[in-house]
């Protein structure tokens, strides 16, 4: 992506061999309670918000949540929905979601502290016209 993007001139690993990541993933690890802690400390506030929500509703980062448009939260009802557009992990992740009274509390909290007229619940701070998943203008190359 660097040489695409030209930041560096050539890729220094061609011609090494890479890791099969797909074949030998190590074991899934679950943090403690201490590591969870200490990453939210360790984070800046929007992605402290983040790390909560992804935690408390299991969504996938950059297609799902930090994609979401604010229209998609109703926090009167208690719902999430995802766009039906968006590559979700499965069928069942179009379904509205309830969040936890955790996660809705955090919803509510982040929802005042965005600017007025955002569109997105994570806006780019770059561009902020677009979601943080997709931090370039719209229509410009990957």
């Amino acid at each position: 992506m660097a040489v695409h993007r030209k930041y560096i001139a050539e890729d220094p690993t061609a011609g090494l061999e890479h890791y099969p990541e797909r074949r030998e993933r190590p074991p899934k690890k679950q943090h403690t309670l201490e590591e969870f802690i200490r990453i939210l400390e360790a984070a800046p506030i929007h992605l402290r918000v983040a790390i909560l929500l992804l935690e408390q509703t299991g969504n996938r980062t950059y297609s799902e949540l930090l994609s979401l448009e604010l229209d998609r939260v109703d926090l009167d009802a208690g719902l999430i929905r995802l766009a039906s557009d968006l590559q979700l992990k499965t069928e069942a992740s179009a379904t509205p979601q309830p969040p936890s009274s955790l996660a809705l509390k955090v919803l509510r909290w982040w929802k005042d502290q965005l600017p007025a007229g955002t569109r997105y619940l994570f806006p780019s701070p770059r561009f902020p016209d677009r979601p943080s998943a997709v931090s370039r203008p719209h229509g410009q190359a990957r």
